[in-house]
């Protein structure tokens, strides 16, 4: 504010809020008062404060329509000594913990993977065992077979009797295969021989002629 405009709200309070209240009370509201003057002017004292504290607070504030921007507020917490040490030796132990159950982890993940391993070579040997048992058995059997057929063909040529010395056409019942006198002998047994009369006969009954 510049000085010509203080000096133009001072004269207009004075007059306002002191004169005309002043000039009001002496005339209707202490005239016939001993002490007129006194009182009119404490009066007017009066209003002219209760008037112009009014007016300050109705003047509305340059800074209400902006609203404060937010404080935010830090608080630090200052940690003594004493309990910085025990929250160190609390992680000390928390990690020591940790790193053992990570340990107890590998060790344990190590042993199945051991034994998952070991069941694999487990399971690998017994499939080879049984596959050699396998062969085992059929190698067994061929030759048991072999020797089977071997003995029936033995037990065929040296038979208790020779089809050289029939003088008849004399057929095989197992190879059913004849032979007839000239031929060279051949010997089988004698429950096997089946005689025929002539070669028609033999043919007829599904038997082939002897090579030799």
């Amino acid at each position: 504010m510049n000085a010509r405009r203080v000096e133009k709200i001072v004269l207009w309070l004075l007059f306002w809020y002191y004169l005309a209240p002043y000039y009001l009370l002496k005339k209707y509201l202490f005239r016939n008062n001993k002490h007129q003057i006194l009182w009119s002017s404490l009066s007017s004292i009066i209003i002219v404060f209760a008037l112009f504290g009014w007016w300050m607070n109705s003047i509305p504030d340059d800074d209400s329509d902006t609203a404060a921007p937010a404080k935010t507020h830090y608080v630090v917490k200052k940690v003594g000594q004493g309990e910085l040490t025990r929250a160190k030796a609390k992680e000390k132990v928390l990690n020591k913990e940790e790193k053992k159950k990570q340990a107890e982890y590998e060790k344990l993940s190590a042993s199945l993977k051991e034994e998952k391993t070991k069941a694999k070579k487990e399971a690998e040997k017994r499939a080879k065992e049984i596959e050699e048992e396998h062969r085992e058995a059929n190698t067994q059997a061929a030759v048991h077979s072999n020797n089977h057929v071997a003995t029936n063909h033995t037990v065929e040529n040296h038979g208790d009797m020779n089809t050289a010395e029939t003088g008849r056409i004399v057929g095989n019942r197992n190879s059913h295969i004849y032979h007839v006198p000239g031929q060279a002998g051949y010997r089988m047994n004698s429950s096997n021989a089946v005689y025929f009369n002539s070669e028609a006969e033999a043919k007829a009954a599904g038997y082939r002629k002897a090579l030799r």
